[in-house]
């Protein structure tokens, strides 16, 4: 496991870094300042938030599939 996240999280990482800077000199200060120096630690981070994220809005609208139902059924 820890394998597949160390091929995913690296490349990830590097990708987004340069997507977001595009300069070396900025991407080297950015990944020491903010991810310990690391593209796996910058990967793990995009990933995992991203995750989170969808979670949150997969959730939320779970929740407002029930209310909205409830409602329906009130109604009906």
């Amino acid at each position: 496991m820890e394998l597949i996240a160390e091929i995913l999280y690296y490349p990830i990482g590097w990708f987004y870094l340069w997507i977001r800077y595009r300069n070396k000199e900025k991407i080297t200060s950015i990944l020491d300042k903010n991810y310990d120096g690391s593209y796996h630690t910058t990967g793990a981070q995009i990933v995992l938030s991203t995750f989170a994220k969808l979670f949150f809005v997969l959730l939320l609208l779970m929740l407002l599939v029930v209310i909205a139902r409830a409602l329906y059924e009130m109604v009906a």
